[in-house]
């Protein structure tokens, strides 16, 4: 189950980039807010697809709390970008200089 929870969050991921992208080919300068708000969402889900990979769990904030109910309605607290940023960095995930 839990690719099955990365690669719904890695398609999600993938439509606000198209979106990001879109945002930014046909709208002015003015629009742009919302290309750049898209790819932030977009990274913070692919922060968190990472973890639902590793273990979906992970995915909460409070991680005992959560059960396969609850993953499948999305009916929990997720953890933010900073806190699947310093999960991932337990767990060995790292980016090279050129990366970030």
């Amino acid at each position: 189950m839990r690719y099955l929870y990365g690669f719904r969050l890695l398609d999600s991921a993938r439509q606000f980039i198209t979106s990001a992208v879109s945002y930014a080919k046909e709208h002015d300068a003015g629009e742009w807010k919302f290309a750049v708000v898209n790819l932030a969402t977009a990274l913070e889900l692919l922060l968190k697809a990472r973890l639902a990979i590793e273990d979906p769990k992970l995915l909460a904030a409070k991680s005992s709390d959560l059960n396969e109910a609850d993953l499948e309605s999305g009916d929990f607290r997720s953890v933010t970008t900073e806190d699947a940023l310093r999960c991932l960095k337990r767990l060995g995930f790292r980016l090279t200089g050129e990366q970030r």
